[in-house]
């Protein structure tokens, strides 16, 4: 961070560890024998290198923009916001379905900013059940932004 810019970055490393493992673990069985259930692993582990999509936040004073960079391994795109147009930036959280404890519910998380308007624009289209983009790091980036966190 300098004076006037902020980047976070948030990139999918247990997935692409994920589709590491799942690659090495193909390729041992696919060196014995040429299988399909070998072959299906190795689609798999490919898949959970290229599709989760990073996600790297800048934000520029000086331009009084911030900038949501998403990039696949195969596709780029970008949403730009006026910083003077934010209202507020959250972080919400919903219950997982299908989890039967409720003394101790699954959250999934999503970050999310309100705009003057009342529009809503996350971060990302989903919820997740990692935390990648910590609570600290969404205060850091309501202090830079000089917006309340909601």
């Amino acid at each position: 961070m300098t004076a006037n810019k902020l980047v976070i970055r948030e990139y999918p490393y247990l997935l692409w560890l994920f589709g590491v493992g799942l690659l090495s673990i193909a390729g041992e069985a696919l060196m014995k024998s040429t299988n399909l259930p070998a072959l299906m692993v190795a689609v798999l582990g490919l898949l959970a290198l290229v599709l989760p999509e990073a996600l790297t936040i800048s934000a520029d004073r000086e331009t009084g923009i911030l900038s949501l960079r998403y990039g696949l391994f195969f596709k780029r795109s970008e949403k730009h916001i006026l910083i003077d147009q934010i209202s507020t930036i959250r972080r919400v959280s919903t219950k997982m379905p299908g989890h039967r404890e409720p003394k101790y519910p699954r959250l999934a998380y999503r970050v999310e900013i309100v705009q003057k308007d009342g529009q809503v624009i996350p971060f990302r289209s989903h919820f997740s059940r990692s935390n990648i983009i910590s609570p600290g790091q969404v205060k850091e980036l309501c202090l830079f932004l000089n917006v309340p966190e909601g």
